[in-house]
């Protein structure tokens, strides 16, 4: 159903607030009654973040739907320097409390997709817009920052001027039942902090200094490191790198990033997976997330999954693969039949296994399902020249 057809007045979402304040101190139950909302507003995710002091990035997720652990992780450590639609809104001076954020109509399509923050941060987690209320601004004196959140993928489209006054009606309501839970909060302990993500995020994610020496890391980067197949400890202390020519210093990648704020390269053992080295610049560093008696540190470091679609120029320059071969391969995954990709392609069925037998050439592999893991990094790597 389109937003036009929802329901016209706060009537047609008492039930949703209703069940909002019932939840108000239980986190689980009050995320679970924040994810209703979402159908109001055709939304895939949707969260409330509060910051409480501006000076400090030490950030709350109070509740969320739908939002990888990652996905904020990522947000708050490095891109947050590069949302181009709060730079946008901050120009406008719009971030005020009462107001409502609607991403596509602060930054153009053209000019998202421009932005490190589309290539980078936006595709990778499938969003393309968002719809956003402030439901309480810092003063000039101070103060906390707290936003509700709806966030949608290329599908169903933009938000619309509908969407956004619904939520301008909606957020006085929010106000009130965010301010409740918030306060019990501080109570019961709940809302889910940055350190607490980085201390169990599933994916290995630390901090070097400018040698390349280990400041800080979770639970998954200690147990990366010792297992030794992508990354290990080196002798001089630095923390080294598979390379088909031999292990090699994360620190030499460095000089990367006095040109780019994120670097990252793929890295394939024949020994296990393959995987994404990434390092960034630290817009919050091992102190926020790992307590104060952590150092500074050079780089933020992680090792993350590869992901066929947003990592395919990592695939097209390890295994030599065309954009062609890339695109099949992705419906392969989609579980599409060679019949079915020529039909969605516009190619006779002899094209496409002409591409589908280069890809399992290029990328020694005899089946096409092994193929597609091996992309998606689930497979044994053979091992090629990467930088």
């Amino acid at each position: 159903m389109r937003l036009a057809r929802a329901t016209d007045s706060l009537r047609g979402w008492t039930e949703t607030v209703d069940a909002l304040y019932h939840a108000v101190g239980d986190e689980a139950a009050f995320s679970e009654a924040l994810g209703q909302l979402r159908v109001h507003f055709e939304a895939q995710r949707v969260s409330i973040l509060r910051i409480p002091d501006l000076h400090r990035t030490e950030a709350v997720q109070l509740a969320a739907c739908d939002v990888p652990a990652e996905m904020f992780l990522d947000y708050q450590t490095h891109y947050v320097a590069h949302d181009v639609w709060i730079e946008a809104a901050s120009r406008r001076q719009l971030v005020r409390t009462g107001a409502v954020l609607r991403g596509s109509a602060l930054v153009s399509k053209e000019e998202l997709q421009r932005s490190r923050f589309w290539r980078e941060y936006l595709r990778r987690y499938d969003q393309a817009d968002m719809l956003a209320g402030v439901l309480e601004a810092p003063e000039r004196g101070g103060g906390a920052l707290t936003l509700v959140t709806f966030m949608r993928g290329i599908e169903p489209g933009p938000f619309s001027l509908e969407g956004e006054r619904r939520l301008t009606e909606l957020l006085p309501e929010l106000q009130r039942v965010i301010r409740l839970h918030a306060e019990l909060a501080r109570i019961v302990a709940i809302g889910t902090t940055l350190s607490a993500l980085y201390r169990d995020l599933g994916f290995p994610l630390g901090f070097v200094d400018a040698e390349g020496r280990l400041v800080h890391a979770n639970c998954s980067a200690i147990v990366e490191l010792d297992a030794g197949l992508l990354l290990r400890r080196g002798a001089s202390g630095s923390i080294e790198r598979y390379t088909p020519s031999g292990w090699r210093s994360v620190a030499e990648l460095f000089g990367l990033l006095k040109r780019d704020p994120s670097v990252e390269v793929l890295i394939a053992s024949p020994h296990g997976p393959a995987a994404v080295l990434g390092l960034r610049d630290c817009h919050l560093g091992p102190s926020e997330l790992a307590g104060p008696t952590a150092p500074d540190a050079a780089a933020m470091l992680t090792l993350r999954p590869l992901h066929l679609r947003t990592d395919a120029h990592h695939l097209m320059r390890h295994f030599g693969l065309t954009p062609r071969e890339i695109e099949l391969a992705h419906g392969l995954d989609a579980g599409l039949s060679p019949e079915q990709l020529a039909g969605r392609h516009g190619l006779s069925i002899h094209t496409v296994r002409t591409h589908l037998a280069a890809l399992l050439e290029k990328t020694n592999c005899t089946r096409q399902v092994e193929a597609v893991a091996k992309l998606k990094g689930r497979a044994r790597s053979e091992g090629s020249s990467v930088a």
